[in-house]
């Protein structure tokens, strides 16, 4: 995805995109090594503590806060009152989202197909289509796409909220429609729907709307914000720590929206908020944020073949759990970063010229 500051905020517009896509990366490779560390556990079951291999399952919420502020600023951030339409604002987001999601699918059950790996995966009509759509089905064939159901749940509800052509009417139409859902899915019965839609992790979207939104305020400018990271990044290990949890896969949804949720918009408003340079470091980081999509897409290949390596002779040496670690999370991080300039970027351009649509903003 792709950000453009809001026509109220005075920050540089090269600072600004540089420090989310900075985040980007980080939070791209916090949940890379989170998945790694937790893969490693099958060799050395006390590599890191558990509430350190769980706090890196933060990266997901931190991914959606951003969403949902970029989201804000890709359409209300040269108008506040002509947004793109609806149809339009979807189009843009289908092909963001569904190519390189196909392609891993693809891939995904071609590895299944082979009855070498995902073994344990049953694969019917129904998850099929809910996994080609993005529809609520859990645990989806790629299971990290769990998330993209929740991204294309809010791109849904945006879209509709557009029609209004006015940004306030957007901001609290998309968070009061999402708190309705939670409250009304009391009453739906047991199923995929009702598990979606009472999880108040979605509410993590609107925090990232309403922070666009205000952004231009004179408490957020504040020179405090800069520094918000740092309670941020605290109160997610504390969460971790603290908060009652199933294993290390992520906090308990009751408290993750508030417990992760809050920190990750702390972070991200202070990484707005810090007038990042392109100095040699940043620009070396820099291409992990822009490929963080296919960083997050493509890396459960590497975390299926660390799994199957640990199950042979490797298994039977838990000092190589640290090293392999390292070993894999560096062969995702080159595979996302060559499935971005190689595959996605070229699939997507070629996809907006057939759609006629503008190159998205840097």
């Amino acid at each position: 995805m792709t950000s453009r500051p809001a026509a109220t905020t005075t920050m540089p517009k090269t600072n600004f995109n540089l420090g989310i896509q900075l985040l980007r990366g980080i939070a791209a490779l916090l949940v890379v090594f989170h998945h790694s560390l937790e893969e490693s556990r099958a060799l050395a079951p006390h590599i890191a503590p558990k509430w350190f291999i769980l706090t890196g399952a933060c990266g997901v919420d931190i991914f959606f806060v951003i969403s949902g502020f970029i989201i804000y600023n890709v359409t209300y951030g040269r108008s506040k009152t002509n947004p793109e339409p609806p149809p339009v604002f979807l189009l843009k987001r289908f092909l963001r989202i569904f190519p390189l999601y196909w392609i891993c699918l693809a891939a995904t059950l071609a590895l299944w197909s082979s009855g070498y790996f995902y073994k344990s995966m049953a694969i019917d009509f129904p998850r099929f289509v809910g996994a080609l759509f993005l529809l609520p089905f859990r645990p989806q064939v790629i299971d990290v796409a769990w998330t993209l159901v929740y991204e294309m749940y809010f791109y849904y509800i945006f879209a509709i909220t557009l029609m209004w052509r006015n940004a306030a009417l957007s901001v609290f139409g998309t968070t009061a429609v999402i708190i309705a859902a939670l409250l009304a899915s009391r009453f739906l019965p047991e199923g995929q729907w009702k598990t979606v839609l009472e999880n108040p992790i979605a509410l993590e979207f609107a925090f990232g709307v309403m922070l666009s939104h205000f952004l231009g305020r004179p408490f957020l400018q504040a020179r405090w914000v800069r520094h918000a990271w740092i309670p941020g990044a605290i109160l997610f290990a504390v969460a971790a720590a603290v908060t009652p949890s199933d294993g290390t896969a992520g906090l308990q949804p009751a408290f993750r929206f508030f417990a992760w949720g809050v920190p990750a918009l702390l972070v991200t408003a202070s990484f707005i908020a810090i007038p990042f340079e392109k100095t040699f470091l940043t620009r070396l980081f820099l291409p992990v944020g822009n490929a963080s999509y296919s960083l997050y897409l493509t890396h459960p290949f590497f975390m299926i073949s660390f799994a199957f390596l640990l199950k042979g002779h490797l298994g039977k040496v838990p000092a190589l759990a640290l090293p392999l670690v390292v070993v894999v999370v560096g062969a995702a991080l080159a595979f996302g970063l060559f499935a971005h300039y190689w595959i996605e970027r070229p699939v997507l351009a070629r996809l907006r010229n057939r759609f006629e649509l503008p190159p998205p903003m840097p």
